[in-house]
């Protein structure tokens, strides 16, 4: 939050014991943890960031999930908008532990219609720049109920409505039909987290100004917020995106297609991807330089991309090709 910023005020409520319900994350951005335990308070300050083993993903504000158990202020859920296989190995949402104030149980008739499209946008009290305001991360899910000029009121779980700019929203029905249009959209959402700091189970825009969490992308949250923001939802990690995707050639990837690398030792896990800009480059969120960053396939893997052959070991790693999009 800026100097203004709108109070959350979450009302309690019980949870189901057993049986799953369905609940709206109210806040900005809930981390989704393996264990019920917080990140240390310290772990914002480090850079770069250390690798917390019990960082699942984040969920953003208006995503959807079933709360199966609660455990005094956690609760186990199921983030149904984050399609996951390798844990449980059967497609479901993405499992793990989240505080439960961070939830609004889902209003009847709550039907996200738009996605927010800047790094962060803002939710005013009222129509105007001058009212009190929360930021929501790109990637976030809202209704949109009524337009009135430039602003569209936007319904908020267990609180007054709030509105939006327009030109910070996209509508379900907006987007591109062309698939060139939306390759290219695919690659200027991506380029928007340029340089921000590598963040294993980051899915949200960079914040120097928020030391309560680390903040930032890892290789697939930066895929999954790129191909959500143009209306194309994916699995959230680098393996299920390989597992939904077609096998393509060097000859026929086009940008906004994906290059996965897998460990020479497990060519059957993919341990990582990237978003193909065309050429020999493409965009990645990486650990080894903990950066959003363009790069050369001859600077990552020692040979340009269309040298590698099909299933070539390429230093201690093998490249896979995969295309997410309609041909």
């Amino acid at each position: 939050m800026k100097i203004r910023k709108l109070v959350l005020s979450l009302c309690l409520f019980a949870f189901p014991a057993v049986a799953s319900s369905s609940y709206i994350v109210a806040v900005p951005v809930a981390d989704l943890r393996a264990e019920p335990q917080p990140p240390s308070d310290a772990a914002a300050l480090k850079s770069p960031y250390d690798m917390d083993p019990l960082q699942e993903t984040q969920l953003l504000f208006g995503e959807e999930v079933l709360v199966l158990e609660e455990k005094d202020a956690w609760v186990r859920v199921e983030a149904v908008e984050q399609p996951e296989y390798t844990h449980h190995e059967k497609w479901e949402g993405y499992p793990g532990w989240m505080e439960k104030k961070h939830l609004q149980p889902k209003p009847e008739g709550f039907e996200p219609n738009a996605v927010v499209v800047r790094r962060y946008a803002r939710i005013y009290e009222g129509p105007s720049r001058k009212s009190g305001f929360m930021e929501i991360p790109l990637g976030a899910r809202v209704q949109v109920m009524h337009k009135k000029g430039s602003w569209g009121r936007v319904l908020q779980p267990g609180q007054n409505d709030g509105w939006v700019r327009l030109k910070d929203l996209r509508g379900a029905q907006e987007s591109p039909k062309e698939m060139k249009v939306l390759r290219r959209r695919i690659l200027k959402t991506a380029k928007l987290f340029l340089g921000e700091p590598y963040f294993w189970g980051g899915r949200s825009g960079h914040r120097s100004d928020r030391l309560d969490r680390p903040s930032g992308v890892d290789c697939s949250g930066l895929v999954n917020l790129s191909y959500r923001a143009n209306g194309v939802d994916i699995p959230r990690d680098a393996h299920e995106q390989y597992m939904k995707s077609t096998p393509v050639s060097y000859s026929s990837l086009k940008s906004g297609d994906l290059v996965f690398l897998a460990k020479a030792e497990n060519p059957r896990r993919m341990s990582h991807v990237m978003i193909f800009i065309g050429g020999d480059r493409a965009l990645e969120s990486v650990n080894d330089a903990d950066t959003v960053r363009r790069v050369t396939f001859k600077r990552k893997l020692g040979k340009r991309l269309k040298d590698i052959a099909p299933m070539e070991v390429v230093g201690n790693r093998i490249v896979f090709l995969g295309r997410l999009l309609p041909d």
